[in-house]
């Protein structure tokens, strides 16, 4: 059995890749420059890797020749490159979209007649759909929304966090449980959710505040029994959606004897820090539920002067320190963007 190492230097900015291959030779007690593997020893599962299809990445996406976008989905989603088999994409507009947008607007329409994904299908489901048919297979999609419609807010507004009202809760889970069945007939396995984006930031773009006893409630008494009553049954939830550091904390705040059925997993952000301690300490204390990055990236307005070496070099440091403290799946954050990120301000 062979390893296949490959190599990658940068040396003022120029790229040097080099590959070889090495055997795997039967333990002879060598104890220096070895690399041991014991397969008796087993932790958490790991479920893969993905990153995040929105709204400016399709837009993106569509600007490109028809050859280039072929190497963007080959460098992911091929046998050849990343093969991711996770995405991550938003429930109505996020930060990363070309403009504000929600499918429905209609404060009186409960029966969802004028529900409409027009904006995914015109940059989302098509980037989607390419996606799929390079990496010849269905994958994995997770949820996520960044803000209610505006009508359903404290403060009437998409942006400036604001929270749901409480009217409008039932309201907004059946959104949810429409949005996810919508994605799911037009072929995609919409098998995870997220509550909601980053819910303790008020943000200048599309974001919505719970605190974690309202995250709690809004799971308990409106979103899981809409998902029961949608035939969603199947459907994995995650609490949190944020950065790493609160996670063990809104774990303990949300999970009990009566959620805790309801609670498949705990999502978290790398924007903070690498927290590797706080995702051992819920690892410990839920055992039985998934911990998946969702969001992360090196930000150019804070390490721009850094270089690709550097930048790698975090992400792989995050990556390693992730799985290490029991990490199930890494989903990246915007799979391509332009210079300007194409982000709604």
């Amino acid at each position: 059995m062979n390893i296949k190492l490959v190599t990658t230097t940068y040396q003022e900015d120029n790229k040097n890749t080099f590959e070889s291959s090495k055997a795997f030779s039967v333990d002879r007690g060598v104890e220096m420059k070895v690399v041991n593997i014991y397969p008796e020893m087993e932790y958490q599962t790991f479920d893969g890797f993905g990153g995040a299809i929105t709204e400016a990445a399709g837009y993106t996406f569509s600007l490109m020749s028809e050859e280039k976008q072929k190497r963007i989905l080959d460098a992911y989603f091929g046998s050849n490159g990343n093969r991711y088999n996770l995405i991550r994409t938003h429930i109505d507009s996020c930060d990363f979209s070309v403009g504000q947008y929600a499918a429905l607007e209609d404060p009186e329409d409960t029966g969802f007649n004028s529900f409409s994904l027009e904006r995914d299908e015109k940059y989302i489901i098509p980037l989607l759909k390419e996606a799929q048919q390079m990496a010849g297979k269905t994958l994995s999609v997770m949820l996520s929304p960044w803000s209610p419609p505006a009508f359903m807010k404290t403060n009437g507004q998409r942006t400036e966090g604001g929270s749901l009202k409480p009217e409008y809760r039932q309201f907004w889970a059946e959104y949810i449980c429409h949005y996810i069945k919508q994605y799911r007939n037009k072929g995609f396995a919409v098998d995870m959710i997220t509550i909601q984006n980053e819910p303790n930031a008020t943000q200048t773009w599309d974001s919505c505040l719970y605190s974690s006893e309202q995250e709690k409630e809004f799971l308990r008494d409106y979103l899981y029994p809409s998902l029961m009553a949608n035939g969603l049954e199947d459907l994995e939830v995650c609490i949190w959606d944020h950065n790493k550091e609160r996670m063990f904390e809104r774990a303990c705040e949300i999970i009990d004897k009566d959620t805790d059925k309801m609670v498949q997993g705990i999502a978290f952000h790398w924007y903070t820090g690498e927290h590797f301690d706080a995702i051992k300490l819920v690892r410990e204390k839920f055992p039985d539920k998934k911990l998946i990055f969702t969001e992360g990236c090196v930000e150019y307005s804070r390490f721009s002067e850094a270089g690709q070496l550097a930048n790698a070099q975090m992400y792989a440091y995050d990556i390693i320190g992730n799985i290490n403290a029991g990490m199930n799946s890494f989903i990246d954050w915007n799979i391509l963007l332009n210079k300007e990120g194409s982000r709604t301000m």
